[in-house]
C-alpha cells in the first residue's frame, strides 16, 4: 500500500487538474455593452465553442473554448441593423456636452445567434458599460460605469423597463469647450495684465502728468525766488 501511495497522489492530481481545467474552460457566457465617449457602440461576447451566430456581423478573436466575439459600430441607428443583438432599445437627449441615456428593453426584437445562446442560459452574464454617470440600473452595480445583469433577470424585465440610465459626456465636445474656455482664460487675463501696463504708462507718461510735473517744478523756483527777495541782506553777505 505505501508502495502504491505516491502513484495514488499522481491519479488524484491529475484528475483534480482536469476538472479544473474542464470548469475553467465552461466559462459563464457573456455579452459586454459599451458605450464609448465618441458615441461608438462596442461590443464583445463570450461562448462555448460549436455556439452558431451570424458569422458576417463579428469579427472572431477566438474559435478556441472559450469562444469570443467582438464588433464596434458607428452609432445606435447602425446597431439597429443587426440580426444579431440583445433585444434593446435607446433613448437619448443630446446636450452640448453630455447626453441622457436610457437603455430599455425591446421585445420586439427577436434575438438570433449569440443574443439567443446569451439569453437562454440563466447564468449568461449581460455587461453595460458607460462613460458617465449611472442613475439608475437593473441588476448589480459592479463599479462607477459597469452594470452587470443577468439573463434571467433580463427575460425577466417588462417591455420598455430600463436595464440602465446614465448621463454620458462625450469626449470630443467637451475636449473642445475645455480648450475654448482655457483660451478665454487666457486671454481675459492677458488683457486684464494689458490694460494694467497701459494704466502704469499713463500716469507716468501723459501729458496731465507732464503738466503737473512743470507746475511743481514752477512753483519750487517761485519759493525760491521770493525766499531771495525776502533776505536780500543774507544774499549780499554771501556775495
Amino acid at each position: 500500500m505505501r508502495r502504491n501511495f505516491p502513484i495514488l497522489l499522481l491519479l488524484v492530481a491529475f484528475v483534480l487538474f482536469t476538472v479544473t481545467g474542464s470548469l475553467a474552460a465552461a466559462e459563464v457566457p457573456s455579452w459586454e455593452l459599451t458605450l464609448r465617449d465618441d458615441g461608438r457602440i462596442a461590443e464583445r461576447v463570450t461562448l462555448s465553442v460549436g455556439t452558431s451566430y451570424e458569422a458576417d456581423e463579428w469579427n472572431n478573436l477566438q474559435s478556441s473554448d472559450p469562444l469570443v466575439l467582438e464588433r464596434v459600430v458607428n452609432d445606435w441607428p447602425a446597431y439597429m441593423e443587426f440580426k444579431d443583438r440583445l433585444p434593446l432599445q435607446m433613448l437619448q437627449k443630446n446636450y452640448i456636452i453630455w447626453q441622457d441615456v436610457e437603455i430599455n428593453k425591446n421585445s420586439a426584437v427577436s434575438s438570433t445567434g449569440a443574443a439567443a445562446a446569451v439569453l437562454s442560459q440563466d447564468n449568461s452574464k449581460i455587461i453595460f458599460r458607460v462613460p458617465g454617470i449611472i442613475n439608475a440600473h437593473a441588476g448589480n452595480q459592479v463599479t462607477e460605469e459597469q452594470v452587470e445583469v443577468s439573463a434571467l433577470e433580463a427575460r425577466k424585465l417588462a417591455d420598455g423597463q430600463a436595464f440602465i440610465q446614465a448621463t454620458t459626456f462625450d469626449g470630443l465636445m467637451m475636449g473642445i469647450v475645455l480648450f475654448v474656455l482655457g483660451f478665454l482664460v487666457v486671454g481675459i487675463v492677458f488683457m486684464n495684465r494689458i490694460r494694467k501696463v497701459n494704466r502704469l504708462i499713463e500716469e507716468e507718461y501723459s501729458l496731465e502728468r507732464a503738466h503737473e510735473q512743470l507746475e511743481l517744478e514752477e512753483k519750487e523756483l517761485r519759493e525760491q525766488q521770493e525766499v531771495q527777495e525776502q533776505n536780500p541782506d543774507e544774499n549780499k553777505e554771501d556775495e
